[in-house]
């Protein structure tokens, strides 16, 4: 397999544009420009045109967001500098929103507590950060089912004085299964340095380090990088077969129906039905470890797309991040084929993988932008 020399993955080029109104064709100033993800946003001149600067290779989501407009969203895959003419966006409908009705009054505070203990993550640095507009959420709960979802009007500015970061993260669709302990969400960011003086960017340089070693972006550039034993990783091989009790699970099931309806009744039956739902997980798995240490061979594929890089595997990876004091275990199980990413080792498609251990527990508080660099120190 061939790889890429640092000096070609490091480079940095510019995208260029013009934002016009799709109606009139007439220039659009002031509109917001960025790369999803990334630390690089500009905003339109009077006439219309940006410049995204120093933009390293691999693939972005190119985001234009104005006000009066509908979002802008297109992939941009960046190996030279990139001029993409006219952007054509138009006029947002007014949409009337429906009354929704909540029950009991702590109803919003409770799953906005859930809510953002689950997004913004249980890690230390989820203690430092904080979302400011809570407002612009839309926040269900599906009894029934035990599934929280939610998404944003606008977007949802978050701070976060543990790794030095403003976001502005438009999120397109969160759902939390209680019952099968998933979480997945999806959505579009700005990522923004935040200000600080000598001493306060250098606690943040450390923290983010933290925050990337060992890292799915860290494990996956290394990948690219050949260098997947020096950077600390080893992969193994993870066998998986679950076994359950049909009959059992079908009563537990019965059970939880009964209590949810008792406690419609105004029953305190919570800690019957808390129960109930632990023993309908209740599942018996299976865990093999083949001890012997994958090649990068095994798992790391080339696409016919410059720039793109597939991981693959017919069976679970268990990935073991061991250095510099820091030990990590994390696993992969894939849902497809293969998982696209690209040089920046930022995932093109997050469905096509269920990730469990240390990975899994990082979530919007750990998240650093897909250009970060280390520190040249």
């Amino acid at each position: 397999m061939l790889f890429l020399l640092p000096a070609l993955v490091h480079a940095q080029y510019k995208i260029t544009g013009r934002v016009v109104d799709s109606a009139s064709k007439k220039p659009v100033p002031g509109a917001t420009v960025f790369l999803a993800d990334a630390l690089v946003i500009a905003a339109t001149t009077v006439d219309g045109r940006f410049t995204l600067e120093n933009v390293r290779n691999g693939q972005y989501g190119l985001v234009v967001s104005a006000v009066g407009f509908g979002k802008y969203k297109q992939s941009v895959n960046v190996h030279d500098n990139v001029e993409l003419g006219d952007i054509s966006i138009s006029l947002r409908a007014v949409q009337l929103h429906e009354v929704r009705i909540v029950r009991g009054k702590n109803f919003n505070k409770k799953y906005y507590k859930m809510f953002a203990a689950r997004f913004l993550g249980a890690t230390e640095n989820a203690k430092s950060c904080s979302i400011l507009n809570p407002h612009v959420l839309n926040i269900r709960y599906d009894d029934d089912k035990d599934v929280l979802t939610a998404a944003s009007d606008d977007f949802l500015e978050i701070q976060n004085k543990a790794l030095g970061y403003k976001l502005k993260y438009l999120l397109e669709n969160f759902i939390s299964d209680e019952e099968s302990q998933s979480l997945y969400y999806d959505g579009v960011a700005a990522f923004e340095q935040m200000d600080g003086n000598a001493s306060r960017q250098k606690k943040w340089d450390l923290n983010r380090v933290k925050a990337y070693k060992g890292s799915m972006m860290h494990f996956l550039r290394s990948l690219i990088a050949n260098q997947m034993t020096e950077e600390g990783f080893t992969a193994y091989k993870l066998l998986r077969s679950t076994i359950s009790d049909p009959a059992a699970d079908s009563i537990a099931r019965e059970r939880i129906k009964q209590y949810k309806l008792l406690i419609a009744q105004g029953l305190p039956e919570q800690q019957m039905l808390a129960y109930w739902r632990q023993v309908s997980h209740q599942t018996t798995t299976l865990h093999k470890l083949i001890e012997k240490p994958l090649k990068l061979s095994n798992i790391l594929k080339k696409t016919d797309q410059k720039g793109i890089f597939a991981l693959t595997y017919p069976f679970a990876l268990y990935i073991i991040y061991n250095k510099d004091n820091v030990y990590r275990e994390s696993v992969i199980t894939f849902k497809t084929d293969y998982t696209l990413f690209d040089l920046n080792g930022h995932i093109l498609n997050p469905e096509s993988v269920f990730i469990e251990g240390s990975w899994s527990n990082n979530r919007i508080a750990d998240s650093l932008p897909i250009d970060y660099e280390l520190p040249q120190n």
